[in-house]
């Protein structure tokens, strides 16, 4: 189908979401524009009877069900909705279908098809390939998609429940001396508000090829300053401890969010401990914890 007879039974189908009888345009519209109308279709398909049956208005044999139209379609390895010609041509004869009547039925399955791969896509990507970046470059049907059903990438994270400021928008590259230097002092940190809370708290414990830098009973505990750092690609804390416990959690200072699991391991900010410490009567440590946040620079946990 021709490009301006697309763009013709597409200025159909918006009439008739107008409420337009198009069978009947001339009393229907206004003298000029029906004119415009007239002709711009008459160019396109002939004459206006040829562009309405085109359109799907006469001699449809009903139309099909929606386990016939999910069979015209697939979501393929790359996450993008591909077309079976060989299932939709059948079914527009079946039924007696124009092409453009054909996809104007199939809009809710393509709608909901691509919430799908929106859903495999997070699943099996996510967090490597969970960027602005990669997803434009690499999967640009996927990005038309998170527009499409969400509106931007940020409420595409905030309906999985992740932090989109961590893995979208995070600046690997900022890695530096001074954040090393405060990754130290959050250990520290985390090291007292563990040893106030839980009994017998191991320390730097070698385990095979992994030092995680607390053991608390079974759990393994890992902290890390910018929870970023975790997921950078050039990371191995996740692949390398999950190897050797179920249990491992990642406490981490910069870019509060709710705790959260990914990859099998749970993620908490330090201001989750905040009422343990203050039924120990410790607010000297929760002082410490936002005196050392504040000079990161990030917003107060306690807000």
């Amino acid at each position: 189908m021709l490009d301006q007879q697309k763009a013709c039974l597409e200025i159909l189908d918006s009439l008739v979401e107008k409420g337009v009888d198009i069978t009947n345009l001339s009393k229907e519209l206004p003298r000029k524009e029906y004119n415009a109308v007239r002709k711009r279709i008459t160019r396109a398909f002939g004459s206006v009877q040829t562009a309405l049956k085109e359109f799907g208005l006469y001699e449809t044999n009903g139309n099909p069900c929606e386990y016939e139209l999910y069979r015209c379609f697939s979501i393929n390895e790359i996450y993008k909705i591909s077309k079976n010609e060989y299932e939709i041509n059948n079914l527009r004869n079946l039924y007696n279908l124009s092409e453009f009547e054909f996809y104007r039925i199939s809009k809710e399955v393509i709608f909901e098809l691509k919430k799908d791969a929106l859903d495999e896509f997070y699943r099996n990507e996510f967090p490597d390939n969970i960027k602005t970046s990669t997803i434009r470059n690499e999967f640009p049907h996927i990005w038309n998609y998170i527009r499409t059903i969400y509106g931007n990438i940020g409420n595409f994270m905030k309906f999985y429940g992740t932090p989109s400021h961590i893995f979208v928008e995070y600046d690997y590259d900022r890695y530096n001396g001074k954040a090393i230097k405060d990754g130290y002092i959050f250990e520290g940190i985390v090291s007292d508000v563990f040893r106030a809370i839980f009994d017998n708290v191991k320390s730097q414990v070698i385990i095979e090829d992994c030092r995680p830098d607390f053991v608390v009973g079974g759990d393994w505990y890992d902290a890390k300053l910018t929870l970023g750092t975790v997921f950078h690609q050039r990371g191995t804390t996740l692949k390398k401890y999950l190897k050797h416990t179920k249990k491992l959690t990642i406490v981490y200072a910069k870019g509060k969010c709710r705790p959260f699991e990914s990859d099998g391991a749970r993620f908490i900010h330090i201001s989750e401990y905040y009422n343990d410490l203050k039924i120990l009567g410790r607010d000297d440590l929760i002082e410490r914890c936002e005196t050392f946040l504040k000079s990161l620079n990030d917003s107060m946990a306690v807000k």
